[in-house]
């Protein structure tokens, strides 16, 4: 992620060897990664998800099934982007 140009990163809390928490936790350390914006997007909509991923420098969370339209608008306020569904 640091060698590419990433205007946002959709993380979910499950994930195989390091999960969401874990992998926003490393990209906050990143001096170039530490300000990407991160949306998760998780079944894991309980207090104690919401709490770690905000600890961690979570931007927005999203529960699973999310609606489309407000992950779009959601990326759009946290990216300066103009994104359309056509």
């Amino acid at each position: 992620a640091a060698t590419h140009h990433i205007d946002l990163v959709l993380l979910d809390v499950m994930m195989p060897g390091m999960n969401g928490t874990e992998t926003l936790t490393r990209l906050r350390q990143n001096r170039v990664l530490s300000d990407l914006p991160v949306i998760m997007v998780t079944s894991r909509t309980g207090a104690k998800h919401r709490a770690l991923a905000s600890d961690a420098g979570c931007n927005a969370y999203m529960g699973k099934p999310f609606n489309f339209l407000a992950l779009i608008k959601q990326i759009n306020e946290l990216t300066g982007h103009d994104l359309q569904l056509s």
